[in-house]
């Protein structure tokens, strides 16, 4: 079962990269300050750069908490 993901990241990233993503590890903490790992992730659809962020969604098995 796969599951989407929002991102926002600093633009300082190579956008070419995160676009090519697959099968990667995926670590985020929440604004909690609680940390999850999704295993076997990959980006899902368009980068967009916007401003001096980048937005992007990524999919993969189901979070977790670590």
């Amino acid at each position: 079962m796969c599951t989407d993901y929002y991102c926002r990241i600093n633009s300082d990233e190579d956008v070419v990269a995160l676009q090519q993503l697959e099968d990667v590890t995926l670590i985020f903490e929440t604004d909690s300050g609680q940390r999850y790992l999704v295993a076997n992730a990959g980006t899902v659809g368009e980068v967009e750069l916007k401003g001096n962020k980048v937005d992007m969604t990524m999919a993969g098995d189901p979070a977790e908490l670590i």
